[in-house]
């Protein structure tokens, strides 16, 4: 697909979903859009004089206003410093919530630092630690496998859910599951695999899981507001989809990535390995089971390690790449901008209008048009952001050995 074609593309998407929640509406170039009242949309907050982030603080107004979600708090950090923060309903940016698979983020973090302290190799076989593994069609899944979605085990299990357990419990169950593919083969999103890298964890470091990432993670970054399900007191914590943490706790673990593995002065993860984290990890192999609306018509390496690759330049580096979670949890970083951003609210599906529940494309989007409008002139109005949205050229013809199909 060229250049002209991905912008026809996405200028269709604009009009598809301008009538959702974050619809992606430009400022005229002749008629200036009108301002809501800051203080009438939230309830506290910050944000630059450099950019106007209005059509930010109304639409998460709207969405808050609806049945199922009781607030959010939304937080962006640019080059070190906080740019824009607000909090609407009850939500402060310090609220708890359960975040869904932007999880699996700090849960890999959590595994590769293991990696880069010599306790596990990437290319390790899972078998080497867990005994119940090291049987034919799962003695040759390796870490880097798991840690990508290409272990070929299904995607989840009600062992994840059995919070009186323990992760070896649970691990015991999936060594006993069918796989779905060869390793290797296929993309499959999931959980399973990243729980076994977690009784993997325990193994090599003899503690529980959820004792190594309080001790690893947790303590060293001062977080008051971050634990995994049931009160952190499980001994099955899903490392998968079941922590539970804040908008402000959660930036620590953005900006540890943002800064090659540093953050406030602290080494976390090697320049190497963060490397390897955001390198394309799946190739051109078929991709089963949830794949992200956003990504149902690109083509380039979508996932590395623990996180979704969403936007890359010609060369495959990432340039943005996000972990959103299934209750309206969406975090990302921005490299063309260096800046982190969290937006954090729950839904509650029993009662939520999905209608108004945040597309991530589109919030992430949104962010990126009003920080380059803070340096650039507007796009006219209509026309997608070309400095917003960008894939490699022939992106679909490098992975896919049959571009025709």
């Amino acid at each position: 697909m060229n250049g002209q074609q991905w912008a026809a593309a996405f200028a269709a998407l604009l009009v598809a979903v301008g009538a959702v929640l974050f619809a992606l509406d430009r400022p005229g170039d002749t008629a200036p859009m009108a301002v809501p009242n800051v203080e009438e949309v939230a309830s506290s907050g910050i944000a630059d004089s450099r950019y106007d982030f209005s059509r930010l603080d109304g639409n998460i107004a709207k969405m808050v206003a609806g049945p199922g979600i009781s607030g959010a708090s939304m937080l962006i950090i640019k080059d070190g410093s906080v740019i824009f923060q607000h909090d609407y309903g009850d939500f402060t940016k310090d609220t708890v919530v359960t975040i869904g698979s932007a999880s699996k983020w700090p849960s890999v973090l959590s595994i590769l630092m293991l990696i880069d302290k010599g306790k596990l190799g990437i290319d390790d076989k899972l078998s080497q630690y867990l005994p119940s593994f090291d049987i034919p069609d799962k003695r040759d899944i390796t870490v880097r496998q798991a840690l990508s979605h290409m272990s070929g085990l299904p995607n989840r299990n009600d062992c994840m859910r059995n919070y009186k357990g323990t992760i070896q419990d649970c691990v015991e169950v999936i060594s006993q599951l069918k796989l779905d593919a060869e390793p290797g083969t296929t993309f499959q999103y999931g959980s399973l695999s990243i729980q076994a890298l977690g009784r993997v964890a325990e193994v090599v470091t003899g503690k529980p899981y959820r004792e190594y990432f309080r001790e690893s993670l947790v303590e060293p970054l001062g977080l008051k507001n971050t634990h995994f399900g049931r009160f952190g007191k499980s001994l099955n914590p899903g490392l998968a989809g079941n922590l539970n943490t804040s908008a402000a706790d959660f930036a620590n673990f953005l900006m540890i990535q943002l800064n090659r593995g540093d953050h406030e002065g602290k080494k976390y993860l090697s320049y190497e390995m963060v490397m390897e984290m955001e390198k394309g990890q799946t190739g051109g192999v078929p991709r089963t089971a949830h794949i992200p609306t956003r990504h149902h018509d690109t083509h380039h390496d979508l996932y590395g390690l623990g996180v979704w690759r969403d936007i890359v330049d010609e060369d495959g580096n990432v340039l943005l790449m996000s972990s959103p979670g299934k209750f309206g949890f969406v975090p990302w970083i921005d490299r063309r901008h260096n800046m982190v951003a969290v937006l954090s609210t729950e839904f509650d599906f029993r009662v939520a209008d999905q209608s108004k529940r945040p597309e991530p494309a589109n919030v992430i989007y949104l962010v990126c048009d009003i920080i380059d409008q803070g340096t650039h002139p507007p796009v006219p109005r209509g026309e997608p952001n070309p400095r917003c949205m960008k894939y490699p050229k022939e992106a679909k013809e490098k992975l896919n050995p049959n571009p025709g199909e």
